[in-house]
């Protein structure tokens, strides 16, 4: 029983490895195990793979790879070996055009590698054969084996039907019985024919075995020098003796020179017909003949979708279109409209040339020495489809419906988080005998229902990252422009028609160190994309509503970060210390405008510290703060603002301040020593009466420091001068009238004149001037009103001039107004002599910093005018 259940077992077991045999009879080739005992050793393996299919663990494109890899450690090696080789074969020329084929976004590039055209032709050894079968033009020569038949039975002639004759070293045959012949370089007719006559019988003569003679093969050869040919042999047939052409020689004239009765012969030959055209190089080699191969001459490649990609030689005279017909011409796939042509300009630089195969003027340009011209694939996409490429989570071909529309395609799974959602592109190839199209969409717009395009059967919807121009060529596409600096979405905005910057210029994309006083924009010519104009504007204004500009196509907008200039510091008295960036031009009110004051502005006063090394007109650098490198002066900030890690932050600085006054008096010291204070300006006369001769143009850099007046330091004075006893400048305050500042005075002298008191005050001639340019402009309208309408009128030539004389007296009458100087005089004060009744008059009016007051003398004459003589 036992030995029955032994057997049975052996026999399942025999089953089932028979069934694995033929279950996986082709694993060794996928999964490289080389026998059925290999598998044994892995038993999970063999477990896993028992039960199920090989397929199903591996794609398809894995199991094509595994069925291409080599099997063993030999076959690996001779693969690098094989390798190796090829790279060691590349010629310095091919090895220029491979990286220059890199740089170009072809499909597969490995696919797009050229090499220099017709040079594995020449490689072998051919043997010579020495009995080869001649013709009648074949040439004669010391060594030559000649056999001579005899035909029919001439009288008088007494030699063997055939005789054996050899040419000796002086190039003659002796026949016996017949005599001496001479036949060293004439044809074997032209000897035939000679021996014919001389013995007067018809004859035949044959070459048996060739001679071997001497030719020299110089020049651009792997094997220079001298080799032995046969006189059946050609050219071609030497220079692969030699070892075959090097990649730096010429296929396009390779030269034999010859000698011959009537001197030295040269003959060219270009290889290139017979490699092209199929046409025969039958120049049959003659003993002494000196072949020379040459140096290449000019190069161009042709690389992508046409039938013989290579690097050929130019004779010079070649256009794109002859070198897409040396290339063999374009493969069905080829994309007509887009050919790209890499030339080096001047052997300095390289630059980028694109047409199309329709334009004549294009493929009818002259090929350059290096060139390299790329024709790629036409996207392989079906009639009654879209595609959607670039940046994007489903990228792909999608159906298309007659009148379906951009936002049918594309919704939010379509974009990344960094996605470019202001500029995406459809290239339009429809119909697709028409060149391409391009154009520009916003993403964003589309997907808030903004915008939207109506789509054709294979548009290609391109999709981009933020920040990305990969595959943007300017020169195409033209609606579009471009942002970048310190902004939240720096990249290529699609442009639409009467797009303004406050359309772009949102708080939203500021951050929090771009510079909202200065930015630019750089004009574009759309066809050489130089720039032809900058415009400078101030973010804050467009963003305000105070000014704004019209966004042209190719334009680009830079914003630029806070402290492009070291900033300007503003602490002391105010609500909260903070820096400024500092702008070209900024004046100390503008500055000072927004700042909330702790005191009176009439109390305080504001000092402007500057380092003595500002001497530097302009600073180009930006100037990161540093809480470790910047002195704080006594009135201390409370907050300051410092880049870390690119991002702007809050940062107490009381910890700071504490570390400032630890740190010695030496470095007080050196502060004091590397700045000085230039200007100390009472912020009254600065921000209240807007004094221009103290709003000083700051410097970058620049500290204020907001303090107290010191009473010693109150500048609101008045002059009292004329027919008072005491003379003088007075000090006032808030409440001072003329009553207080006249008792002050000591009041009038006997022979003053008060009624006819003289103030003067600033803000009223400021009114005075404003009010007379007002009424100098409306005039002037009014002028031009009237001449225009004279010009129309029906008039004679008399009245027009006298009309022009009055209207230039009126002209000049208006500048003569424009030019008078005001004096902001107040008109109407009547002050009694009795200075007591002036305190509780209407005329004792408050007084202001700068008033002029002017007390008269008593007049001695009286003025009479009127209807009087």
């Amino acid at each position: 029983m036992r030995k029955i259940l032994t057997s049975i077992c052996l026999s399942f077991i025999g089953l089932n490895v028979a069934d694995a045999q033929s279950i996986y009879g082709s694993l060794p080739k996928l999964v490289g195990i080389s026998s059925l005992q290999d598998q044994k050793k892995n038993t999970s393996l063999y477990q896993t793979q028992k039960t199920t299919p090989i397929t199903k663990d591996f794609s398809k494109e894995e199991i094509e790879k595994i069925k291409k890899r080599p099997s063993s450690q030999q076959e690996k090696e001779n693969l690098e070996k094989k390798e190796l080789r090829e790279a060691e074969e590349l010629s310095l020329i091919e090895v220029s055009f491979w990286k220059r084929i890199a740089s170009i976004n072809f499909d597969n590039s490995t696919e797009y590698k050229i090499k220099q055209f017709g040079y594995e032709f020449f490689k072998g050894a051919p043997s010579i054969d020495f009995s080869a079968p001649v013709d009648k033009s074949y040439v004669l020569g010391p060594g030559d084996e000649l056999f001579l038949y005899v035909i029919g039975a001439p009288p008088g002639i007494n030699i063997d039907k055939i005789t054996r004759l050899v040419v000796d070293r002086q190039g003659k045959v002796y026949v016996p019985g017949l005599g001496v012949f001479f036949v060293w370089g004439m044809s074997l007719g032209e000897a035939e024919k000679i021996i014919s006559n001389s013995i007067g019988a018809n004859i035949k003569l044959t070459v048996g075995n060739l001679r071997t003679f001497p030719v020299y093969v110089s020049g651009e050869v792997n094997r220079p020098g001298r080799v032995l040919v046969t006189g059946v042999n050609t050219v071609i047939d030497a220079i692969m003796m030699a070892g075959g052409i090097k990649k730096s020689g010429t296929l396009r004239d390779v030269l034999i020179t010859r000698k011959t009765s009537k001197g030295l012969k040269k003959i060219h030959i270009d290889f290139y017909k017979l490699l092209l055209e199929g046409k025969p190089v039958d120049v049959k080699l003659r003993d002494g003949d000196v072949i020379f191969v040459g140096s290449i001459g000019k190069v161009a490649g042709i690389a992508g979708k046409v039938k013989r990609p290579a690097i050929y030689e130019l004779k010079g005279n070649e256009t794109i279109e002859d070198l897409i017909k040396l290339a063999g011409g374009l493969l069905p796939s080829s994309y007509r409209y887009k050919v790209v042509v890499q030339r080096y300009e001047d052997n300095k630089f390289l630059k980028v040339l694109e047409g199309s195969l329709d334009d004549k003027k294009f493929i009818s340009q002259k090929v350059q020495d290096g060139d390299l011209v790329s024709i790629k694939t036409v996207v392989d996409i079906p009639e009654n489809a879209v595609m959607v490429d670039g940046y994007t989570p489903y990228p792909g071909i999608y159906e298309y419906k007659k009148g379906m529309k951009l936002s049918e395609v594309l919704n939010k799974d379509f974009f990344y988080p960094d996605s470019n959602l202001k500029f995406g592109l459809v290239e339009r190839r429809f119909p697709s005998t028409t060149l391409p199209k391009y154009l520009a969409f916003s993403p964003e717009g589309v997907l808030e229902g903004k915008e939207d395009l109506e789509l054709k059967p294979q548009d290609k919807i391109v999709l981009f990252q933020f920040g990305n121009e990969t595959g943007v060529d300017f020169n195409k596409v033209k609606d579009i422009f471009k942002v970048e600096g310190e902004i939240k979405y720096p990249g290529i905005y699609a442009y639409k028609k009467g797009m303004k910057i406050s359309d772009l210029l949102k708080e939203d994309i500021l951050t929090i160190n771009t510079n909202l006083h200065y930015a630019e924009i750089d004009r574009r010519d759309p066809i050489t994309l130089d720039i032809v104009k900058i415009e400078k504007f101030s973010p804050i204004d467009i963003i305000e509503g105070k000014k704004d500009f019209e966004i042209h196509k190719l334009d680009l907008i830079k914003f630029y970060p806070k402290y492009v200039y070291p900033p300007i510091k503003i602490s002391g008295l105010v609500k909260k210390p903070f820096y400024l960036p500092y702008r070209e031009g900024l004046k100390l009110s503008e500055a000072l405008s927004s700042v909330e004051f702790l005191e009176d502005i009439k109390k305080l006063k504001v000092v402007i510290f500057r380092k003595r090394s500002e001497i530097v007109d302009s600073i180009t650098s930006s100037t990161t703060l540093n809480p470790e490198t910047v002195d704080f002066d006594n009135d201390a900030l409370n907050t300051f603002k410092m880049e870390e890690k690119g991002e702007l932050k809050e940062t107490p600085i009381k910890g700071i301040e504490q570390r400032q006054e630890e740190k010695s008096n030496g470095s007080k010291k050196r502060q004091e020593k590397e700045e000085e204070v230039i200007a100390t300006v009472p912020l009254y006369r600065l921000l209240l009466k807007a004094d221009s001769e103290v709003d000083l143009t700051l410097k970058p850099g620049d500290r204020l420091i907001v303090q107290e007046i010191e009473p010693e330091e109150i500048v609101e004075k008045v002059v009292v001068s004329g027919y008072v006893k005491n003379p003088g400048i007075y000090k006032i305050g808030e409440n001072t009238t003329l009553y207080d500042v006249l008792k002050a005075a000591g009041g009038f002298r006997k022979d003053a004149y008060p009624q006819g008191v003289i103030i003067l005050r600033e803000s009223v001639r400021k009114i005075q001037q404003q009010r007379i340019a007002k009424i100098v402009s409306l005039l002037k309208q009014q002028l031009e009103k009237e001449q225009a309408a004279i010009m129309q009128a029906d008039l004679s030539s008399e009245e027009i001039k006298a009309r022009q004389a009055a209207f230039e007296a009126k002209r000049k009458l208006l500048e003569e107004m424009q030019q008078s100087q005001v004096s902001g005089r107040i008109a109407g004060i009547s002050i009694p002599y009795d200075l007591e009744k002036l305190k509780d008059s209407p005329y004792n009016i408050l007084l202001e910093d700068g008033d002029q007051i002017f007390i008269p003398k008593k007049p001695g004459s009286v003025l009479v005018f009127g209807e009087v003589y």
